[in-house]
């Protein structure tokens, strides 16, 4: 950094008049806040009041249907088998070691009922 009196002197020029726009920015941020604030005021005193019993009559029970038939159990797999776009391959990786470790476990157990029987 320069160390000349000129230098010193510019960056002396520069803080004080750094420290003079910022009073005048802070006011002006201030002012700008204090007016927001009274707009969410009016917006909020003006915002119309529902009693509970208004909005339990006026609300119907519907179910929602929900279309299931493209949905396979195994997760985040789609009903062709594969993956989303978005995933890496190894998560894909853990989650089929993980689905393969629980079918396995799960083929042991029928063969030992049946094996008992």
């Amino acid at each position: 950094m320069a160390k000349s009196m000129r230098s010193k002197i510019k960056r002396k020029h520069r803080a004080v008049k750094r420290e003079r726009w910022n009073d005048k920015v802070h006011k002006k941020r201030l002012l700008e806040a204090v007016k927001r604030g009274e707009e969410n005021l009016i917006k909020q005193q003006s915002t119309k009041v529902v009693e509970m019993k208004d909005v339990e009559e006026s609300s119907d029970e519907e179910v929602m249907q929900i279309d299931t038939s493209g949905k396979e159990k195994k997760p985040n797999m789609d009903e062709n088998g594969q993956y989303p776009v978005w995933m890496n391959q190894r998560k894909i990786k853990r989650l089929r070691k993980n689905r393969n470790r629980v079918e396995r476990k799960m083929k042991k157990k029928q063969l030992k009922g049946k094996k008992k029987k």
